[in-house]
């Protein structure tokens, strides 16, 4: 039975290629992801007439994008780049709008956060898994090689 776990040298069962990071593993490992009631509670103070900073306005859209709430982290996590536009929140964005099904936002997110910081592993990556799925196999090669070189670590699933 597989179980998720990350192998020692970052190389995959056969040792020849680096293991990529997925997009749930993403949304977990860079930053906190609040219970319902606490995302609950800030869009409240929100609606209330508050208004939410970047940080989070980032923790809302990375917590409602791990719950499959695509549309509404997309809109979430476009409101943190109003205020604040970086990389990691384009990434965020991205996800949430590969989610959604909405791949040519999530592209031009990717791309985006490659604008902001070029050698940004897990856009290159993300990138490049999302090119392949629209066919674009030539586009997606490139964009996955640049993550490879870039020696990013993915949680996959592995056999005990």
């Amino acid at each position: 039975m597989g179980k998720l776990r990350r192998l020692k040298g970052g190389l995959n069962a056969l040792g020849n290629e680096p293991i990529m990071r997925d997009k749930s593993d993403y949304l977990r490992s860079r930053g906190h992801i609040p219970p319902r009631g606490e995302v609950s509670a800030k869009l409240a103070e929100r609606d209330g007439g508050e208004d939410l900073d970047y940080t989070d306005l980032i923790e809302v859209g990375n917590a409602l994008a791990f719950r499959k709430d695509y549309v509404q982290a997309a809109k979430e996590l476009g409101n943190a780049i109003a205020l604040k536009d970086t990389a990691d929140a384009r990434i965020r964005r991205g996800i949430a709008y590969e989610g959604a099904g909405d791949a040519d936002a999530a592209i031009a997110d990717y791309e985006s956060a490659l604008v902001l910081s070029p050698k940004n592993q897990d856009a290159h990556w993300f990138l490049g898994q999302l090119l392949e799925k629209e066919g674009r196999a030539d586009d997606a090669a490139v964009h996955k090689e640049r993550a490879r070189e870039s020696g990013v670590t993915e949680l996959r699933k592995v056999r005990d």
